[in-house]
């Protein structure tokens, strides 16, 4: 990910749970277009979203793969939380995300910020806490969640989860 400019952020609330999700899975390169290609990606999920039972919210997720590796690329899946008996399209795959505990920080500003709230947690606040990523083959690198009811609760629209160990 590139170097970024510094997002200013509030320190992270924890949350400890697991996670069941529907969702269309792709990978990207690392190239330029990468952000349309991810643009791209939401919309292709989010015209599907609808048509997946056993929905738990409203919220929109993100969920990546390997971004923070040295690869050539990393996977992204635009999903829905459900209950594990959801039906779904046929291009959407079901995932359990088993429980972890979650560091959780809100993003603060506009959307096209969103990749300095990323950096800004990776790479300042979770080692700042002592903390690493408890990432591996069945959960993500990080979680975006984005809120149906933000306005209802007081919580931000954005949150960005991060699986963490000390």
């Amino acid at each position: 990910m590139d170097r970024l400019q510094p997002a200013a952020m509030d320190a992270p609330r924890f949350v400890e749970r697991p996670w069941t999700f529907a969702g269309l899975r792709r990978r990207h390169a690392r190239k330029e277009g990468v952000w349309s290609a991810l643009d791209e990606h939401w919309c292709a999920a989010s015209e599907r979203f609808a048509k997946v039972g056993g929905r738990k919210d409203g919220a929109g997720y993100g969920l990546y793969y390997d971004l923070f590796a040295q690869r050539e690329g990393f996977e992204m899946i635009a999903a829905v939380a459900t209950d594990e008996t959801a039906s779904r399209p046929a291009t959407f795959e079901q995932l359990r995300v088993p429980t972890r505990r979650y560091a959780v920080f809100a993003h603060l500003g506009p959307v096209s910020r969103l990749r300095s709230t990323i950096w800004t947690a990776w790479y300042g606040w979770l080692p700042n806490l002592g903390l690493r990523s408890a990432g591996d083959s069945l959960t993500p690198d990080f979680i975006e969640v984005y809120g149906d009811d933000a306005g209802n609760t007081g919580r931000p629209a954005i949150e960005i989860w991060f699986p963490v160990r000390a």
